[in-house]
């Protein structure tokens, strides 16, 4: 098992839509054989950050990362899916994620010195 810290960055989006869409977004990229694969679960989403904790296992892992690359739009909805961080255990990734810097954080960063 692998889990992954992510961000969702554009418009806000519940859950339900995220996970649909990463399913959908394997099944276009991979078929029905690739996307049985991986097997995937959100522990973990704060709609209002964009942030989340999501398991997978090992197999899916490079699978999951490039749908995540190909997941832009979700009905009118732009977004973008990245990757912050991956950890075999949650306390490690848990551990780790008060050193990792959002692309919210690093815009609001620049806006500020700007």
């Amino acid at each position: 098992m692998r889990w992954v810290l992510f961000e969702v960055i554009g418009d806000s989006l519940e859950e339900k839509e995220l996970i649909q869409s990463i399913r959908r977004t394997l099944f276009e990229l991979f078929g029905t054989f690739g996307a049985s694969k991986v097997f995937f679960r959100i522990v973990e989403y704060d709609q209002n950050k964009g942030l989340g904790i999501l398991r997978t296992n090992l197999e899916g892992l490079s699978l999951l990362r490039i749908a995540f690359f190909f997941l832009r739009k979700i009905g009118s909805k732009r977004i973008l899916i990245n990757d912050l961080l991956v950890s075999g255990t949650i306390a490690a990734l848990k551990g780790k994620m008060g050193r990792i810097r959002t692309w919210r954080e690093r815009l609001s960063f620049l806006n500020s010195i700007a």
